[in-house]
């Protein structure tokens, strides 16, 4: 039972370290990522799922301003002024 515990705790050691040298990429260039600002990090994305409320009895000149309303705030966020 000893045994066979140390076996499986050396096959996990050995799983991990081959996992962790397996992401080496051998055609990394250097200079292309830093002229490309490719280590900057991941880019972060923002997933939104919309759900129709149950209030949709609006007049249409509250709709319109509401729904103007958040054009602007998407268009803000989607263009950020530099």
């Amino acid at each position: 039972m000893k045994i066979t515990s140390i076996l499986a705790i050396l096959a996990l050691l050995s799983l991990t370290a081959k996992a962790q040298t397996a992401g080496i990429n051998k055609n990394y260039d250097a200079k292309l990522a830093k002229e490309l600002n490719a280590d900057d990090g991941m880019k972060k994305y923002v997933l939104v799922i919309l759900k129709t409320g149950s209030k949709s009895d609006f007049p249409k000149a509250t709709r319109d301003r509401i729904f103007q309303g958040h054009m602007v705030n998407m268009t803000a966020w989607l263009m950020p002024v530099n």
